[in-house]
């Protein structure tokens, strides 16, 4: 199986934490296990350092009108590697960074219905990108058994540090 999030890489680039800070602009697309487009969204995320942590506020808006907010506290664990919590988080989101990548993986308790919530694996691969830009893309399991996918771009300009990143 592949690299775990908690097995951090050497020669640390990409500070996804540091891409996270300040206003932060992304589409994205979710397609079921066969591929066919279920939702489309755009998020708006600032992030704003509160000491060692970075406090990520994150508002999802579907295509169909729904709004989805999600706080995000995220934090450095060691050399390259970072963890985080959020209310719909069960448990630690836990990732690393490397050259021009990063990975977290956790829990998430999603909304499936009206009171209804279930609890899904998300395997987030982030990849830096020309411009200042992080294409993410992220496997969504229950049980081991796979449901579907997620691809994003997120977008910011003059993004700190983001020059090094480009293709």
């Amino acid at each position: 199986m592949d690299t775990q999030a908690t097995e951090p890489l050497s020669d640390t680039e990409f500070d996804f934490l540091a891409f996270l800070d300040g206003r932060v602009r992304a589409w994205g697309i979710f397609e079921d296990r066969f591929g066919t487009l279920k939702r489309r969204f755009s998020v708006d995320l600032e992030g704003q350092w509160e000491g060692d942590a970075l406090s990520v506020v994150e508002v999802l808006r579907y295509e169909d009108g729904e709004i989805e907010h999600r706080n995000w506290r995220l934090e450095r664990s060691g050399r390259g590697t970072f963890r985080g919590t959020s209310p719909d988080v069960v448990g630690m989101a836990r990732g690393f960074a490397a050259e021009r990548r990063a990975r977290m993986n956790y829990k998430l308790k999603l909304k499936v219905g009206e009171g209804r919530h279930i609890v899904v694996d998300l395997d987030d691969r982030f990849y830096a990108i020309a411009g200042g830009r992080v294409l993410n893309r992220a496997r969504v399991s229950k049980w081991g058994i796979h449901i579907g996918d997620v691809a994003i771009v997120f977008e910011r300009s003059a993004a700190p540090g983001t020059e090094r990143y480009a293709a």
